[in-house]
């Protein structure tokens, strides 16, 4: 989970509360999926942030990528 911290630190830095728990969500959300199936948790966490989105009254793409952060995994392994 460290290579989690800096991109995660970075995205949320000049956020507030409400984009660290999408991030958490989603990053639950992606742990469970690629539990479930390896490449499977990516594309769980950004379907949850679309919906959860569209739910809402008004569309934030802040926060379906708050909520995909942990697409981030997958990129910082090939970058490592």
């Amino acid at each position: 989970m460290k290579w989690l911290m800096l991109p995660m630190l970075l995205i949320l830095s000049g956020c507030g509360a409400d984009k660290v728990l999408h991030a958490v969500a989603g990053l639950g959300i992606g742990i469970v999926g690629d539990e479930v199936q390896d490449g499977l948790g990516c594309k769980l966490a950004i379907a949850a942030g679309v919906v959860k989105e569209l739910i809402d009254p008004i569309f934030s793409l802040p926060d379906v990528i708050a909520t995909s952060a942990y697409c981030l995994k997958p990129l910082l392994q090939e970058a490592l």
